[in-house]
């Protein structure tokens, strides 16, 4: 992997819901896990069908090192660009052979969490 391909500085967060203690409502806010220097690589419709059996809703991938921030992240959480882009990410990373690259497939744009 080449470091000068890393070019993309993404911010990973986690949604965490709080209740109000003036109001007793449901706040959710995002708190940050960790920083992570990857590849954003678009997803192709027959890339899509062979990586994971059935189209899903993803439109890119995050490719990068290994971190350990993405160990249990899940389809509640978000990766934010440095160029205020949102990606959702739509399933779990999925680590490379020897834990040395990690990919995450992501759909751009912002959702409810």
């Amino acid at each position: 992997m080449k470091a000068g391909r890393l070019r993309h500085r993404v911010t990973l967060q986690r949604a965490v819901d709080t209740q109000d203690d003036a109001t007793g409502e449901m706040v959710r806010s995002w708190v940050t896990i960790g920083h992570w220097r990857c590849e954003r690589q678009p997803i192709g419709v027959r890339e899509g069908l062979i990586d994971g059996g059935i189209r899903d809703e993803a439109d890119a991938k995050l490719v990068g090192r290994y971190n350990s921030a993405l160990v249990g992240l899940a389809a509640r959480d978000r990766a934010i660009g440095t160029d205020g882009r949102a990606y959702n990410i739509v399933g779990p990373a999925l680590l490379g052979n020897a834990n040395d690259t990690a990919t995450l497939r992501v759909k751009s744009g912002v959702n409810d969490g």
